[in-house]
């Protein structure tokens, strides 16, 4: 019994460790959300640097992204695949990493397969998440089309 408590313990601390994957230098990305209805018309990456601009954003959309995180020392980063025909489209988060003065972050575009049945309805697919405000000249998201793109630090 004592065994199967230590085992049950071990693997609760290493699936906490794999949760949210680190960049180097000690600064982390993190996945805030990945949505099917966004309300961003175009593809695109969009950077909000406080909840201000965050909240202008959601205001300037049709759509659902989730409220500004209490995050010292990060800004929202959403990446875009625009207005989409149907559903089963999507973006997912792979891995972030630095390239010198690039914060460099993977992606997984989905789409539905030729034949698959999908609802016909406008999607705006993206995925939110967490960056370091400090430490990098330039983000590019890495990915199948319409990634890759890159965005300067302000």
């Amino acid at each position: 019994m004592m065994r199967t408590g230590s085992l049950v313990f071990a693997l609760i601390l290493l699936s906490g460790c794999v949760a949210d994957p680190p960049v180097a230098d000690g600064a982390e990305v993190q996945v805030i959300a990945s949505q099917t209805r966004c309300g961003l018309t175009a593809p695109g990456l969009v950077l909000a640097r406080n909840a201000a601009e965050w909240q202008a954003l959601i205001g300037s959309v049709d759509g659902q992204l989730p409220d500004w995180p209490d995050v010292a020392n990060q800004w929202l980063l959403v990446a875009s695949l625009g207005h989409q025909a149907t559903g089963g489209h999507g973006i997912g988060f792979i891995s972030a990493d630095r390239d010198g003065q690039d914060l460099s972050i993977e992606v997984k575009v989905t789409h539905p397969a030729p034949d698959a049945m999908v609802a016909q309805m406008i999607t705006s697919p993206c995925l939110v998440m967490a960056i370091p405000a400090s430490g990098w000249k330039q983000v590019r998201v890495n990915g199948e089309a319409p990634f890759p793109m890159t965005r300067p630090h302000p």
